[in-house]
């Protein structure tokens, strides 16, 4: 066997020093360890004294430029470990994805070596002295820098692949399997050709389809139009679009509703009504009515109507009217969110805007100041919060909120059907428990008034929900609606997996 084939290796220690050692080329990093442990630095070995440990050193490749003939010979060498790319592949490479291979003829610089490997496709006469000289004045590049540039072409090339993949599948109008060959890709970016952006390390690529290879298919599947359309247009204008493979199971027709409205129960005082004309209210719907009289008698009540039904003022009204007459009757709102309270908050203000009667509203929640927590135990009269505040803030202090738990009159849930599952036992514990406190510890008796707008079973729900015995259900909706068209929608199967078997691509959905 003849002699093993040696190779340069420059080494820069962290000083700044360099030297340059030759090893044989079939040795490891390890290999390299232990030469620089007898060989470093070379003015102490030559002074014959010992080091006691190797400094600390970087690698960095020596950036010679790539030839044709270097490329060939190591692909030829990649051949004999199972590797079986050649020349075609890469220049095949070159043309799908220019930021992982370039060519370049004599003068490579125009491009950054950061972004991709850069062949030299001159001759070998014209490269003899540039092969001679292989460093070319330029500064070596780190393993760390080396390593990334490699994570950059690989991410490059997935987002070419991804591109074209997305970008047939839609021309093709999502159908489960789309046959992908090599040749097929290369046609596919010379007749559409790509877009790619980005900053550095972060490639996008957008596929263009090109004006000649567009099709009727693709150009409903990717409409853009914004004009106005009717609902039953609307409807057949999907059918015909991305609805076009029978997405749209079944359409009905729901038919437009004219409200119900009654008159403002003259049981009311002319305060209370004076606050509904200025809120612009002269008659209310059909339920409103029901459920404010029965409220009015004493009654529990749950309203269960669609949304947007005007359900705040099936309990605002009857709460108002009560606190009017009564300037020690006291209210409790729980709302599931501290958005919803703060609405109701708003809605409060306005309706009482010129109220002459004086009615102390707060909100009492985690962000209430204790300034102002002070103020609302002591002064209010309308206290809205929610489950949580009512069992870590109220309830453990009901001796500071004795004055509302005395004359709590109404207890008003609204978004009922939020209370399910492990919150709705929780909420469910928490009102049993203001109930034991109200009756055996303040001597009273509030009614409840829940609303809901997507509950099943509102009645048997609320009842248990509060341990109620009794509860009047309104669900008689007087409020209007316009014609709706609900449909059912069975959404095409998603883009799962990517295959590759040996004669093309596959991109199954």
């Amino acid at each position: 066997m003849g002699e093993e084939e040696e190779r340069e290796i420059e080494v820069r220690a962290l000083n700044g020093e360099s030297t340059k050692i030759w090893m044989p080329a079939g040795k490891c990093v390890k290999d390299l360890k232990q030469l620089l442990a007898l060989t470093w630095p070379p003015a102490i070995a030559a002074a014959g004294t010992a080091a006691s440990s190797t400094p600390n050193f970087h690698l960095f490749f020596k950036r010679e430029e790539i030839t044709l003939a270097k490329l060939k010979e190591a692909l030829t060498q990649l051949g004999k470990f199972g590797c079986q790319a050649s020349f075609e592949d890469i220049k095949h490479l070159c043309v799908l994805c220019p930021k992982v291979v370039s060519f370049a003829n004599n003068d490579p610089t125009h491009i950054n070596p950061a972004d991709a490997v850069v062949i030299i496709s001159s001759g070998n006469e014209e490269r003899t002295e540039t092969e001679n000289n292989p460093a070319n004045g330029q500064k070596g590049m780190s393993l760390s820098k080396a390593f990334s540039a490699m994570r950059k072409r690989e991410r490059s090339f997935k987002s070419i692949l991804q591109g074209a993949a997305k970008f047939l599948m839609s021309k093709s109008g999502n159908e489960n399997a789309v046959p992908l060959s090599l040749k097929g890709l290369i046609k596919l970016i010379n007749e559409g050709g790509t877009k790619v952006s980005g900053k550095e390390g972060h490639t996008k690529v957008t596929f263009c389809q090109s004006p000649t290879s567009s099709s009727h298919a693709f150009r409903q599947r990717c409409c853009r139009e914004t004009n106005h359309l009717l609902p039953l247009a609307m409807i057949q204008h999907l059918r015909e679009g991305i609805g076009s493979k029978g997405q749209m199971m079944h359409v009905e027709d729901i038919g437009a509703k004219k409200a119900i409205y009654a008159e403002v129960p003259s049981d009311l005082s002319d305060r209370t009504k004076s606050a509904l004309k200025c809120m612009g209210i002269t008659k209310l719907y059909s339920h409103q009515a029901e459920s404010i009289l029965a409220s009015l008698a004493h009654k529990n009540v749950v309203v269960s109507t669609t949304t947007s039904s005007g359900k705040s003022l099936c309990y605002n009204v009857p709460v108002l009217e009560v606190l009017s007459q009564n300037l020690s009757s006291c209210a409790l709102y729980l709302f599931p969110t501290k958005a919803l309270a703060q609405d109701q908050l708003r809605a409060w203000l306005a309706m009482t805007k010129e109220f002459d009667a004086s009615i102390n509203i707060g909100v009492y929640d985690g962000d209430t100041s204790q300034k102002d927590r002070i103020w609302l135990r002591d002064n209010s009269r309308l206290l809205i919060t929610n489950p949580d505040m009512l069992h870590m803030s109220i309830l453990p202090f009901h001796q500071q909120f004795s004055r509302i738990l005395t004359n709590l009159r109404f207890v008003v849930i609204d978004e009922a059907h939020v209370y399910k599952g492990a919150f709705g036992c929780h909420t469910a514990l928490i009102l049993r428990r203001l109930r034991r406190l109200c009756s055996h510890v303040y001597g009273s008796d509030p009614l409840f008034v829940f609303s809901t707008a997507t509950s099943a079973n509102p009645l048997e729900h609320c009842m248990e929900l509060a341990n109620l015995s009794t509860l009047e259900l309104i669900n008689n909706d007087g409020s209007p609606s316009a014609q709706k068209l609900f449909v059912l929608w069975n959404p095409a199967s998603c883009l799962r997996t990517v295959s590759f078997p040996p004669d093309g691509l596959v991109v199954s959905q």
